[in-house]
């Protein structure tokens, strides 16, 4: 049964990188459950590559129901709706997952995931949303009303410039970057590019940085389990406990809205 957390607990966090294999659907499913772990609150997660989304897989299930299916169904759509469209993760974790096939993916529009989103924050303490690697009008939504931004990258060139044009393409449009948090993954050893480079290029300090763990990450995945129950040790858990830390202390706290993204995206694409 949803309902968790009062008013002021509330947080959506969007998980995103524009270059992919970032590692985002590892980072925002093992986010959910060490919120989920950690907090004891009722936590929500949103597969929002449209596209590619590989929840399902990542936590070994076969959705009964889509985004899709609550999309055709927006206008009956209320909490009791909305938690029959979940899957229930043995983590404690709720999923909403992804459209079964890729061509499905364009009838999820962004009014219709808003009024998705708004009835999730109701429900949730915590809304996780995994943002994909495609900057669509709908990501932009979970851009725009998330709390916390996590954008990933490496340290190689392609990476760093992907995550700078979102970041200039953001700022056209007004987008404050107050509560973004730079996340650095799959560091390469042998790339010049250091920390130090990739704050100064994106005038935005790294957050974080997730040490590499290709074997429990790879192990976790191919069988669809957490992190923290193919290895609770590993330096990859430790560093997303910290990030699960940082949103449940960051819970209490409100964000100024970022206000108006979603239009004047519309406006300006359609110019």
């Amino acid at each position: 049964q949803a309902g968790g957390g009062t008013a002021e607990t509330k947080r959506v966090v969007t998980v995103y990188s524009p270059h992919g294999g970032m590692g985002v659907t590892t980072l925002a499913v093992n986010l959910a459950v060490a919120l989920r772990r950690l907090t004891g609150e009722e936590v929500v997660l949103v597969d929002l590559d449209l596209q590619c989304g590989e929840t399902p897989v990542f936590l070994d299930f076969k959705p009964l129901y889509t985004i899709l299916d609550v999309c055709q169904g927006i206008g009956n759509l209320d909490q009791a709706y909305m938690a029959g469209a979940l899957y229930a993760h043995s983590s404690g974790v709720r999923v909403l997952a992804p459209p079964a096939h890729l061509e499905e993916s364009e009838a999820v529009v962004p009014a219709d995931f808003e009024k998705i989103l708004s009835t999730l924050r109701a429900m949730y303490s915590f809304v996780v949303i995994d943002g994909g690697s495609h900057l669509s009008e709908t990501t932009l939504v979970a851009i725009e009303k998330a709390d916390d931004v996590y954008l990933l990258t490496d340290n190689m060139v392609a990476s760093v410039r992907a995550v700078q044009r979102t970041l200039d393409t953001l700022a056209r449009l007004g987008l404050e970057t107050d509560g973004f948090h730079l996340v650095l993954n799959r560091m390469v050893s042998r790339s010049e590019i250091t920390r130090s480079d990739i704050s100064d290029a994106l005038k935005l300090e790294v957050a974080y940085t997730l040490p590499v763990d290709e074997a429990t990450a790879i192990v976790a995945a191919n069988h669809g389990k957490p992190l923290e129950k193919v290895n609770p040790r590993s330096p990859l858990v430790e560093a997303i406990e910290e990030i699960a830390k940082s949103v449940a202390g960051e819970a209490s706290k409100t964000r100024p809205s970022r206000g108006g993204l979603f239009g004047r995206f519309f406006s300006e694409a359609r110019a």
